[in-house]
């Protein structure tokens, strides 16, 4: 027999063993099959010698493959010994939903009580604040430094054109509680004739 035909028998019959093991067909088709696959191999290394060696090591995997088959029935472990690979097992129908289920189960409860949540934040907003620098006593640095980085800017953005600067950005205002940082905040948004949002905790 031809050995390129041979070499093609074996590989179209080796395609079709690891569809029959991802198919979980008999037991008995796929040692068959096998069996045939490692006798053409033996064929192969009687004709060529260059192919010799690789051809029975390959026989001899073929034949180690269907006697494990044959005595264990484990497609998983044999199919990993023939690939390297892992064999996708199929699931049931019941066993798909029951693992839903415990995906579910294991996930953390979400809070969907609209009152709670409510509670858990106070929205206070103003159209437009009542508060002005001058309703803020002291912090002259820290006014100052707002009317320069924030004010002036927002209110002569031709200036900052002139100069190829950089008109924006942002502030940050930090310290403890009453020290007037929502105040300076508030006067800002009427300086610049913006809303104003206050979030308490």
């Amino acid at each position: 027999m031809n050995i390129q035909l041979l070499k093609d028998k074996c590989n179209n019959t080796y395609s079709k063993i690891l569809n029959d093991f991802e198919e979980f067909a008999e037991v008995k088709t796929i040692c068959e099959q096998l069996l045939e696959v490692a006798t053409w191999l033996v064929e192969i290394s009687k004709i060529s010698p260059v192919d010799k060696a690789k051809a029975e090591v390959k026989a001899k995997k073929l034949l180690n493959a269907a006697k494990r088959l044959r005595e264990t029935g484990d497609y998983v472990e044999v199919y990993r010994f023939l690939t390297g690979d892992t064999l996708q097992v199929p699931i049931s129908e019941h066993e798909k939903m029951a693992r839903i289920k415990e995906m579910i189960d294991e996930r953390k409860p979400v809070k969907e009580d609209k009152e709670e949540i409510s509670s858990e934040y106070q929205f206070n907003w103003d159209t437009l604040p009542n508060i002005s620098f001058d309703d803020v006593a002291g912090l002259e640095d820290v006014k100052d430094a707002v009317i320069r980085k924030v004010l002036l800017p927002l209110s002569n953005p031709e200036l900052y054109d002139g100069y190829v600067k950089k008109n924006g950005g942002g502030l940050l205002l930090y310290g403890p509680p009453g020290t007037g940082k929502t105040m300076i905040a508030a006067a800002i948004a009427r300086e610049i004739g913006a809303k104003f949002c206050s979030i308490g905790v």
